[in-house]
């Protein structure tokens, strides 16, 4: 059986997860949204998250003479568990965050060809990275809020007003030891 961490983490397919993410969409709406991806792929790519029981139909209704599937995220198939993540070896995080990065980065490619330097800060999009200085339990109650503000966004539906952002998160423990001043 093919492990989950290699069903969600390939570019189409974290693509497929993401714009699920908390809506249903049939076929025929997520050609619409993933233009760049052929029928083909995106059909191959469906089965398998299917398959994997990543996706669910929730809806079936007959159209044109031809069944259409509404699709949706079985709960929490989105994200690793504790053990799952547990059991990948560091080489496999590596292989598996390098796809992930990659995703990222084609997403920004997609937006920056598409999109004026100008227009950068008017849309929102920003990068930046932050050094922070926790303990576990301000790690824990740090991430907790993190996901509950973000959850409150995402079961947010589109709308005419709304534009579409896509927000990706990491978290990295540096295990460096650090460097004393002096005098300090």
């Amino acid at each position: 059986m093919t492990k989950k961490s290699d069903l969600i983490i390939h570019p189409i397919r974290m693509r497929l997860v993401t714009e699920l993410g908390h809506r249903s969409l049939t076929t025929k709406e997520l050609l619409g949204i993933l233009i760049d991806i052929p029928q083909a792929t995106l059909y191959r790519h469906i089965k398998t998250l299917l398959d994997g029981e990543i996706i669910k139909v929730v809806k079936e209704q007959e159209v044109n003479g031809s069944v259409e599937r509404t699709f949706a995220l079985v709960s929490q198939q989105n994200r690793l568990s504790s053990e799952e993540i547990a059991s990948i070896s560091p080489e496999e995080h590596i292989r598996l965050f390098s796809i992930f990065a990659a995703g990222l980065i084609d997403n920004f490619k997609r937006y920056a060809s598409q999109t004026s330097p100008e227009t950068y800060s008017e849309d929102g999009m920003s990068y930046n990275q932050a050094i922070v200085y926790l303990s576990d339990e301000e790690r824990e109650l740090f991430q907790q809020k993190l996901l509950f503000v973000v959850s409150e966004v995402m079961n947010q539906p589109p709308a005419p007003h709304r534009k579409k952002y896509n927000l990706a998160s990491v978290v990295v423990p540096d295990n460096r030891p650090e460097m004393k001043k002096e005098g300090l």
